[in-house]
């Protein structure tokens, strides 16, 4: 009977250590993944940052090259 209770016990022991190694296994690649994550997170927002920039120079150009083609026009038409 105690040899019996032993054996359980030890397997039980068993068990449970190999869950806490399962679970810090686990937390480690949740720690990990939540690490690339927040890389993620900041990559996008600098692509976002360049994206609006690269809008936003755009928009000046087309708005120059507007400009530009209109005072091109005006000076090749006749004025009446």
């Amino acid at each position: 009977q105690k040899n019996q209770s032993l054996l359980e016990s030890n397997s039980n022991n068993d068990d449970l250590q190999e869950k806490l190694r399962q679970l810090e296994i686990f937390r480690l690649e949740n720690e990990q993944l939540r690490s690339e994550l927040e890389t993620q997170k900041k990559e996008k927002n600098i692509l976002l940052r360049e994206r609006d920039s690269l809008v936003q120079t755009v928009s000046k150009l087309d708005s120059e090259l507007t400009k530009a083609e209109y005072q091109r026009i005006s000076q090749v038409q006749p004025r009446k």
